[in-house]
């Protein structure tokens, strides 16, 4: 299973998440997503039409990371992590997201 963070993998291991495929989210992950892409989980009271949604809501977010992958893609050195340069990048422009798991891999 993949994770964004190693902190999200250890807060989904904890206090549990989703999956989609090989990757993984937390609670946190999933609300994050469902705001962006304007889901409301209350909204589908039927079980088959709330999951027919959240695979939808799976859909969009893989959608928009292939688009995003390749546009970074002519960004980053080969092996580079790409979440690495979106952190740093926002860091840069102010916003408090620093990937803790960096300083532990240095």
């Amino acid at each position: 299973m993949h994770y964004s963070t190693r902190q999200a993998e250890v807060m989904a291991k904890l206090f549990g998440g989703e999956s989609c495929g090989v990757n993984g989210f937390t609670h946190d992950e999933i609300k994050s997503l469902e705001q962006l892409y304007g889901f409301d989980p209350e909204a589908d009271e039927n079980p088959l039409m709330a999951a027919g949604s959240r695979r939808n809501l799976f859909r969009y977010a893989t959608r928009d990371g292939l688009r995003v992958m390749a546009f970074l893609a002519r960004y980053c050195e080969p092996g580079e992590d790409p979440v690495q340069l979106v952190a740093e990048g926002l860091v840069e422009l102010g916003y408090d997201c620093e990937l803790e798991d960096d300083e532990e891999e240095e």
